[in-house]
């Protein structure tokens, strides 16, 4: 029966529709292997991979249009210091990693270290991050060698990144 389907079915229309599928699945593979879920743990693995080393950590969400002027700030910083450590969380639901994962693109964020929250327990995965921290975004918190860190809620202002970088 699909035989005869396929006769029907010009080779070009079939080859790309084939090459859409086979592409569909790198890209999803693409966005498993860029965002990681964030799960209760995942601060500690965070931190353990930036051991000794400074790190901004940067919570922001989809439906948050502040947050899109943060990461356009922070793409800019990266671009400028390039050995500067991002690490991106986005608090949207783990079924929204599609859309994450454009945004992320979008802003030419690739090279940065990007999380999803993992499960609908939000409030749990807040208070892994900061027992203080109540939800509000954007988010940052910026990390010294020891990793003792500084919370900021709102925009990260220039001031504020440039003084942390020279204090690295």
């Amino acid at each position: 029966m699909l035989s005869k389907f396929i006769n029907i079915i010009p080779v070009s229309l079939l080859c790309g529709l084939l090459l859409g599928c086979a592409s569909g699945s790198l890209m999803a593979a693409e966005t498993e292997k860029s965002l990681k879920a964030f799960k209760p743990e995942s601060l500690e693995v965070i931190r353990a991979k930036y051991q000794g080393k400074p790190f901004i950590l940067a919570l922001w969400s989809l439906d948050c249009p502040p947050c899109f002027k943060e990461l356009k700030n922070l793409a800019q910083w990266k671009r400028n210091y390039p050995e500067l450590n991002l690490v991106f969380v986005a608090t949207d639901d783990y079924s929204m990693k599609a859309e994450v994962d454009w945004q992320i693109k979008a802003f030419g964020l690739e090279l940065a270290d990007h999380w999803i929250f993992s499960e609908h327990a939000a409030v749990r995965l807040r208070y892994n991050i900061d027992p203080l921290w109540h939800g509000e975004l954007p988010r940052s918190y910026l990390y010294d060698s020891r990793h003792k860190s500084t919370a900021v809620s709102g925009l990260l202002k220039d001031k504020t990144i440039q003084q942390w970088v020279s204090l690295r």
